[in-house]
């Protein structure tokens, strides 16, 4: 039997980022995907819908976790700070660097990665979608 993994070779999942988190102040994590494999992430990036300067004092940081298969994880895959002269212009990808760590990329069949934004004193304001690319281990 021949599998998705099999044919592609790569999958890349686009998460929508919800409404609430074009709030400045607003601290979340959001399921991004359940892996259908085990996998190892190759890239992510932020694609937003309008234009981000970084301030260090405001700071904002957007990070894909693996929260693994009780939720209970909190290995990071990839991570950006938002801070003075790290900015995001509207409609252009921004990358988020992939962990140097080999491991901590790779995702095990039905672990949970998740899209965390966390923030430093008011925070900065996030919209648009991340996107994640990855490929079959197996």
């Amino acid at each position: 039997m021949t599998f998705e993994r099999d044919l592609l070779g790569g999958a890349r999942v686009t998460v929508k980022l919800p409404t609430a988190l074009a709030t400045a102040a607003t601290v979340d994590e959001i399921v991004a995907f359940k892996a259908p494999y085990n996998l190892t992430v190759d890239a992510v990036r932020y694609l937003p819908n309008v234009d981000l300067s970084g301030v260090t004092a405001t700071e904002v940081t957007l990070a894909v976790n693996n929260r693994e298969l009780d939720g209970a994880g909190t290995v990071e895959i990839a991570s950006l700070s938002f801070v003075t002269a790290v900015d995001a212009d509207a409609f252009e990808e921004k990358v988020i660097p992939v962990t140097s760590t080999v491991l901590d990329a790779e995702v095990d069949e039905g672990e949970i990665v998740t899209i965390v934004k966390s923030v430093t004193s008011t925070g900065l304001a996030l919209d648009g979608s991340v996107e994640i690319e990855y490929h079959s281990n197996g």
